[in-house]
């Protein structure tokens, strides 16, 4: 194995590591840390609506479960960056406490992305 190649193998392993000790959303093989998600709700909360391109929005439509609160949608980058306007890939719909939290992706014709347990 070359040394680019050992590189390569080391970063693959650390990133299986990191997803596999903690919960995560999986979009089609990307995964989307909690942590990351976490801190995108506490920022959709903390902004106000509407204040960056758009963004947070607040869900207008009957809540999916009674006695959720308001919902916000935010985008969400994996790499967890914090979203400052552009291209949307991914998406949280969530209320300020998380107990509701899903993670949506824009990708072809748009999914939810299934949450893992860490």
């Amino acid at each position: 194995m070359r040394p680019f190649q050992l590189l390569s193998a080391i970063a693959v392993f650390n990133s299986l590591k990191t997803v596999a000790g903690e919960a995560y959303w999986n979009c089609n093989g990307t995964p989307i840390l909690y942590v990351i998600v976490r801190d995108a709700v506490e920022l959709a909360f903390t902004l106000q609506p509407g204040s960056i391109s758009g963004y947070p929005s607040i869900y207008r439509l009957p809540p999916p479960l009674p006695g959720l609160g308001q919902l916000r949608q935010f985008p969400v980058i994996a790499s967890g960056a914090t979203w400052l306007g552009g291209d949307i890939i991914y998406y949280l719909l969530a209320n300020a406490e998380m107990t509701f939290c899903d993670v949506f992706s824009t990708e072809g014709l748009g999914y939810r992305c299934d949450l893992v347990a860490g």
